[in-house]
């Protein structure tokens, strides 16, 4: 993520869910709009005058957003205070007594009104601290409310190139699955061929992700789109970071977690698709060797569709194979900002 943009990030929030207000001053846009971006990666529901329709007065669709906020947030500095539509959104933010967050971005001298109105409001100097300790305050000071739930977490997010578009997060990811996939493979003895054949172990599957088809692209996608959901199943959450992961190494049981919810997955969508559980591969008859869970005895994923999945446990070569592209997707992740935390219990 750049330390400036000069367009706005992401679609301003609209909805019925408590959200924050964002006070900024436009000539400060190129450094305002990172702070917002962070925010809104890390789950915040965010307005900021970029969602105002051309045809709408712009007035009216400030006093009725900010009206609407459950927090108010407003960026300073010399321009910020010098806009006459800053010091109207504070004085309109602290008359409806809106819970209140000033970010001082750079040392800034305050209007003798709007210090009086101001001295007793929650500040954040953001000049005097480094990135990591300003983003945990920023955090710990922003009602959770204003939040989008862990489920909520879209694969959008983790596409979204509106603001990097050399950032493509999801085919990164697809492709670094396919990958483990194809090494994997490779180690067992299979290797490349048009067919699929058994007795000579080959697979069209496990081309380049670049020669694949877009139907076998997609089904890599489709994996690494249910990122969000496999980490909420699995007792993380996503997060972003401006300043990138703060997580050196991942959680001890991250793998396995990660790697079970993936194989619950997988074989949740097969069931869906009318495969079950063989000793071989066999396409006419839809059957996968593949489709055992993760424990023996341990069903409760597999509920719905019991009688598609094998009695046995999943081969221990399985297991890291899923374990394997779980790392391997976090790595990718971490390289891009995003940060993977386990949830408090």
């Amino acid at each position: 993520m750049p330390d400036t943009l000069d367009h706005p990030p992401f679609e301003a929030y609209n909805g019925n869910e408590p959200f924050i207000f964002a006070s900024y001053s436009h000539k400060d846009s190129s450094a305002v709009f990172p702070e917002l971006y962070r925010l809104h990666m890390a789950r915040y529901r965010i307005w900021y005058d970029e969602g105002i329709d051309p045809g709408n007065e712009w007035p009216d669709e400030v006093a009725k957003a900010l009206s609407e906020s459950a927090f108010f947030l407003v960026f300073v500095s010399a321009n910020a205070v010098e806009s006459r539509n800053v010091r109207n959104e504070i004085n309109f933010a602290l008359n409806k007594g809106k819970m209140f967050l000033a970010v001082h971005m750079t040392k800034t001298a305050l209007p003798v009104g709007l210090e009086l109105r101001m001295g007793d409001i929650q500040a954040i100097l953001k000049y005097q601290m480094d990135t990591m300790s300003y983003e945990r305050k920023l955090d710990k000071a922003l009602p959770e409310i204003t939040r989008r739930d862990l489920a909520d977490t879209r694969s959008e997010d983790l596409a979204d190139t509106r603001s990097d578009p050399r950032r493509n997060i999801i085919e990164q990811l697809a492709e670094a699955a396919h990958e483990v996939y194809r090494q994997a493979m490779f180690a067992d003895g299979w290797s490349y061929g048009s067919k699929y054949n058994t007795e000579s172990r080959q697979k069209p599957f496990l081309a380049p992700y670049s020669d694949l088809t877009e139907d076998y692209k997609e089904a890599n996608r489709s994996h690494v789109r249910a990122i969000p959901e496999l980490l909420d199943k699995a007792g993380y959450y996503l997060t972003f970071s401006m300043s990138g992961s703060s997580m050196d190494e991942p959680p001890e049981d991250f793998s396995e977690r990660m790697g079970r919810a993936e194989h619950d997955r997988w074989v949740a969508a097969m069931a869906a698709a009318n495969w079950r559980w063989g000793p071989v591969y066999d396409y006419s008859n839809r059957c996968l060797p593949r489709m055992l869970p993760w424990q023996k005895g341990k069903l409760d994923a597999y509920i719905d569709f019991a009688d598609r999945v094998g009695i046995e446990e999943l081969p221990e070569m399985e297991k890291q194979k899923d374990r394997a592209a779980a790392l391997q997707s976090l790595s990718i992740l971490s390289q891009a900002g995003f940060s993977v935390k386990k949830k408090d219990n």
